[in-house]
């Protein structure tokens, strides 16, 4: 009887330190967080980029992690501030409004920083989003910006962005 509680207690304290492992890792994201505290969670780099005469900050997605989390989460996103997804290759790169809490503009550029696709307000759906916003064209790169800012910026399709 003895031997099978330790065993049994050491199997559960295995499990436990998993968990605690797995979680410190990958921590689950907490909602309600505005930009600056999320991409420090995120270790997410910056930079400025020029598009239309425009020009806007933004926070860098260049790993699986802060691709998946994206601006899920932030109860806002700041005027002027912008999330700048960059994949390793060109390709449809879907995009869904999972756990938003506001509408935002996606606007897919090719590898050339060529705008080939501009989805307008997309609206925020939940945990269980339906829409899935897929580009006309293969993307290298895709920015999340405020809704109505392609509009305001009097962004088009073959605009090109500069980094700076």
């Amino acid at each position: 009887m003895l031997k099978i509680t330790t065993i049994s207690i050491l199997v559960l304290s295995l499990i436990i330190g998993a968990l605690i492992t797995i979680l410190s890792v990958n921590p689950l994201p907490r909602g309600g967080l505005t930009g600056q505290k999320t991409a420090q969670k995120q270790n997410l780099s910056y930079t400025t980029i020029t598009i239309s005469g425009a020009r806007i900050d933004v926070e860098i997605a260049d790993t699986p992690n802060t691709r998946r989390y994206g601006l899920s989460g932030r109860s806002e996103l700041k005027d002027g501030n912008a999330m700048l997804f960059i994949f390793e290759k060109p390709d449809y790169h879907g995009f869904w409004m999972k756990n938003m809490s506001f509408p935002i503009d996606i606007i897919w550029f090719n590898e050339n920083r060529k705008a080939v696709d501009i989805a307008s307000f997309a609206k925020p759906e939940g945990e269980h989003p339906k829409k899935i916003y897929m580009p006309r064209e293969k993307a290298l790169y895709v920015l999340e910006a405020k809704a109505g800012f392609a509009k305001e910026k009097k962004i088009v399709i073959g605009d090109v962005f500069s980094l700076e």
